[in-house]
């Protein structure tokens, strides 16, 4: 092996068996090994590759192509590939497909969750920090060798500051993606989303609102719909989310045994959590890890299920669910408050609160009427650990009337140990 001096053995190195040197450029986002024929030439490629990244320059191509068609490429070549239409299935739904498909209850799409997030991004506005905003080109109109690191950023950043956390990374990643092909097509050197730094999200929690229970009766009452009062009415006392509703079907509603009692209690039956409706419409492993779990049924519950079962139409029995759509698909649970749940504020003249807003009440009942522990809520509302219930509820759980039950639950319990506490003589 040739012998190269030591201040460049970063930038280039030697391959004995082809008799060659190679620029190292994988620092810059290009090729891991770029071949050169000598010891000059391998240096010119790392010094021109450094002088572009530091500038910030991209490999200026003539006639180079636009963002918009790189997505369009890339989604042609890359997420087609025959499979456009395709089944969504995870975890446990895979057991659930064989029989699912067959009666319809897992739907095809036609939408990648990469090509929808890249079509969301072929509208974002590039901010350049010299150009006024009428000149302020999208992202799909933008050369991809005109991208730079520190403008992307300040774009990118503008594009998600009411972003979550989650939604951003998809959308990020999805980025990283069309780049990374541009590279392996020779229309850049380097991507620039390689380098870009955002902000870390700190979310704060918004402080929940607990819902008067004569509030919440007056606004089901007035739901005019009865599956959906009846819908509402599981939500309220199951903490179960609109997509898991949506998704329940009656295999997993247990009716329970009346006739077997435990001491002086009946058996109440229980709702077996194992689906929801994602937002492409079809049915997924639900929302966490945890999702998946057994919920016990009130008495208000298990006699509103019941009497909807009876009257429960025909055409809509098709797929066994327990709240679908007229012909008996999958709802779509994201209309939900705009359709049944808001005109019943409006019409119980209260402030409206979402479908959502019944789990949260669900969640302060076991806070605030039950001496559950924090693991016993996390386990009840399926999130996926102790600490972001923690989160959520923070300042339901550090309530001091919450504390004040406990400790007069404790005293019930242990009262007489204070007063038979007796001591000895101390000495």
């Amino acid at each position: 092996m040739p012998k190269i001096k030591p201040r460049d053995r970063k930038k280039i190195g030697f391959r004995a068996e082809r008799g060659t040197y190679y620029a190292k450029l994988g620092l810059f986002g290009g090729a891991e090994r770029v071949t050169a024929a000598t010891y000059e030439e391998a240096i010119e490629l790392y010094d021109n590759a450094y002088a572009d990244f530091r500038s910030q320059v991209f490999a200026r191509v003539p006639n180079g192509k636009t963002f918009s068609e790189c997505v369009g490429e890339y989604k042609e070549r890359k997420l087609a590939n025959g499979k456009k239409e395709k089944i969504w299935i995870s975890g446990f739904m895979k057991e659930y497909q064989d029989d699912g498909w067959k009666q319809g209850r897992v739907q095809k799409t036609r939408v990648t969750a990469v090509g929808s997030q890249l079509l969301q991004a072929e509208k974002f506005i590039y901010l350049k920090f010299k150009d006024e905003a009428s000149k302020q080109k999208s992202f799909g109109d933008m050369l991809m060798a005109d991208f730079s690191v520190l403008e992307l950023q300040k774009s990118l950043q503008s594009v998600f500051k009411d972003a979550g956390k989650s939604t951003r990374n998809q959308k990020v990643i999805s980025l990283k993606m069309v780049f990374d092909w541009a590279i392996q097509n020779d229309i850049l050197k380097v991507s620039p989303m390689d380098k870009v730094i955002l902000k870390k999200i700190k979310k704060i929690p918004k402080e929940r609102v607990r819902i008067a229970e004569p509030v919440l009766h007056e606004v089901i009452d007035n739901i005019k719909n009865i599956k959906m009062r009846v819908c509402a009415i599981t939500a309220a006392l199951t903490g179960m989310r609109p997509g898991e509703l949506a998704g329940l079907h009656w295999q997993e509603v247990n009716f329970g045994d009346e006739e077997v009692n435990f001491g002086d209690e009946e058996d109440t039956g229980s709702i077996v959590v194992k689906y929801g409706r994602q937002l492409d419409g079809t049915l997924g492993s639900g929302k966490t890890e945890r999702a998946r779990r057994s919920m016990p049924m009130a008495s208000a519950v298990k006699k509103a299920l019941k009497k909807w079962k009876l009257r429960q139409p025909p055409k809509e029995c098709q797929q066994d669910l327990v709240f679908p759509n007229v012909v008996g698909n999958i709802f779509d649970n994201t209309k939900w408050n705009e359709h049944y749940l808001y005109p019943a504020c409006r019409q119980a003249n209260v402030r409206k609160f979402t479908w959502y807003d019944l789990r949260h009440y669900y969640a302060s009942y076991l806070i605030y009427e039950t001496t559950a522990s924090d693991a016993e809520i996390t386990y009840w509302m399926g999130h996926h650990s102790i600490s972001f219930t923690q989160t959520v509820y923070a300042h339901w759980l550090n309530d001091p009337r919450r504390n004040k039950k406990i400790t007069v639950e404790l005293d019930r319990q242990h009262t007489d140990w204070g007063d038979t506490l007796k001591f000895g003589r101390v000495i």
